[in-house]
């Protein structure tokens, strides 16, 4: 039979694993970056586009620079900014995001990566394959989840 305390500790190991540790997701490290905390952002049938989020972080004391990005789940990725000019806000694709030891935050409402012309729908809980494309770490491969979430690129 089980005891109050095995309901105690498996309450505690609920919710630490809810927490996450409290620290980084770790998607991949190659070549002086690591990426971490990276999502993108589900699309449903009909949405031919998305938005994947991640912070780089430079490993190696040198700044590295994300210059572009591939992967079989759409056709175009565009590196994009948003910024908010006279109480607007506006979109534009950048040529890279440098990262540096304290990390560059891909994020919802700022630097953000547009994924254009997906092959498929993409559902909460699935995952994206992509390969970064770093000035000085080279090709680093990462796999994303997909998560339901609000707000804009």
């Amino acid at each position: 039979m089980f005891s109050n305390r095995f309901f105690a500790l498996a309450a505690v190991a609920a919710i630490l694993a809810s927490c996450g540790g409290g620290g980084e997701v770790e998607h991949a490290a190659q070549g002086g970056v690591k990426v971490v905390d990276g999502w993108v952002r589900a699309a449903p049938e009909g949405r031919s586009l998305t938005a994947a989020y991640f912070t780089v972080i430079s490993t190696d004391g040198s700044d590295d620079a994300l210059l572009s990005v591939v992967g079989p789940s759409a056709a175009v990725f565009e590196l994009h900014e948003t910024t908010h000019e006279n109480g607007a806000m506006h979109m534009r694709q950048v040529p890279e995001i440098v990262a540096d030891a304290d990390g560059a935050a891909l994020e919802p409402g700022g630097l953000h990566l547009m994924m254009i012309d997906l092959a498929a729908p993409l559902a909460d809980g699935e995952t994206v394959d992509l390969v970064l494309n770093f000035r000085d770490a080279g090709a680093v491969p990462v796999t994303l989840p997909v998560k339901a979430g609000a707000g804009g690129h």
